[in-house]
């Protein structure tokens, strides 16, 4: 019961935010990164577009398999362009100076979870925050 009531204030006790401004150098490896990341989401893009935009045989029975695959490859590029959204906006933080600043609490997101998350806004803190709040 006594080792339950340990982990249980474990929890609860707050990280320590971090403080530490990424470096130039990490700053430029994650630019070239969101480049590469935001050129491989436009090429993906781009194919399926012409894949969507490409007539499908009608052939009788096929219907609803082609239905599917349409909202399907619709659903991948409308994932895609968010994503190159969000990418692109990580990249104008890295030219005005705020890459990597939690847009809750201000602090500086841990360099681990940018090199995951490149695009992402929020410290992992902040994140589990935001998400309990929308559910």
């Amino acid at each position: 019961m006594a080792k339950k009531a340990i982990i249980s204030k474990q929890k609860s006790k707050p990280r320590k935010k971090n403080t530490k401004k990424p470096s130039q150098r990490f700053l430029e490896s994650m630019k070239k990164q969101l480049v590469k990341k935001r050129k491989d989401l436009l090429k993906s893009v781009k194919d399926l577009e012409e894949t969507f935009c490409a007539p499908m045989p009608s052939v009788i029975g096929e219907g609803e398999e082609n239905t599917f695959e349409k909202e399907f490859t619709l659903s991948l590029i409308e994932s895609h362009e968010q994503e190159i959204n969000l990418i692109n906006k990580a990249l104008q933080k890295i030219l005005e100076g705020t890459f990597g600043i939690c847009i809750d609490c201000d602090c500086f997101i841990e360099k681990a979870r940018l090199k995951i998350l490149p695009a992402t806004e929020r410290c992992l803190e902040c994140r589990k925050i935001y998400e309990k709040s929308s559910l």
